[in-house]
């Protein structure tokens, strides 16, 4: 088990181990040991991992004492068309739901705007609030103050 997310008082009720990682084949690039929202079905993360670059399924990096948590992924592969995962639609609500009182999911997409429009045309692209529920969703030059860019 992951010793480094023990300190974070995971796994509880919201968190999960997850053993689908240990021979990589959820996602290569990932630890084996991951911590994803106990509600989420194996079918779910499955799905999600599929629909997500490279595997890179949401998976919790930090879990404050208040329960906030930090999670990080891949760009979900929508393109330009617009494609949808019911199963990683599924997987995000999980998500919100082990964060007990969130309204929302805040989502910051850390690449440059452009970089985020043009993955686009490559079959990738970032999450649509029109089709996950509860979240919002910013890009990381519109959270992080102006001098920070310079």
């Amino acid at each position: 088990m992951c010793i480094f997310c023990l300190p974070q008082g995971v796994p509880n009720e919201n968190w999960s181990h997850c053993t689908m990682n240990h021979k990589y084949v959820l996602c290569p690039t990932y630890p084996r040991d991951v911590f994803i929202p106990s509600l989420a079905s194996q079918a779910v993360v499955e799905g999600s991992a599929r629909f997500r670059s490279k595997g890179r399924l949401p998976v919790l990096t930090y879990l404050h004492r208040n329960n906030a948590a930090v999670v990080r992924c891949a760009q979900p592969l929508v393109g330009i068309s617009g494609v949808r995962s019911s199963y990683d639609e599924k997987y995000v609500e999980c998500l919100r739901l082990a964060t007990p009182g969130a309204p929302f999911i805040h989502v910051v997409d850390t690449r440059p705007p452009m970089n985020a429009l043009a993955n686009r045309a490559g079959g990738k692209g970032y999450e649509s609030d029109r089709y996950y529920e509860n979240i919002q969703v910013s890009l990381l030059c519109d959270v992080l103050p102006p001098f920070f860019f310079n």
